[in-house]
């Protein structure tokens, strides 16, 4: 398996991110909206974010996809979030 391209923020807090695609993933700098929140989540359903990266890992919870997206209430700063909340956003 190939070493992701790490990169971290330019914020006052250093963020660790992947900066690429995964095959099957929305493509970098897509808009998303969070759906399925729960209640420890930061951001409630209809928030909006760009997609700054995406990852897969074959043997990792069954082949999951994360995202890492800059939600509009704390631009800048990457948060994982696993595919299944976050839609296009339209």
């Amino acid at each position: 398996m190939a070493v992701p391209n790490i990169k971290f923020t330019d914020s006052p807090v250093a963020v660790m991110y992947i900066d690429e695609d995964a095959e099957g993933a929305f493509v970098r700098g897509t808009r998303v909206r969070k759906v399925n929140s729960e209640e420890r989540d930061a951001n409630p359903d209809g928030t909006l974010g760009t997609v700054w990266g995406s990852c897969r890992h074959p043997e990792l919870m069954d082949n999951a996809l994360a995202y890492f997206v800059a939600w509009d209430t704390c631009p800048g700063v990457p948060i994982g979030c696993m595919e299944f909340k976050v839609e296009a956003a339209t």
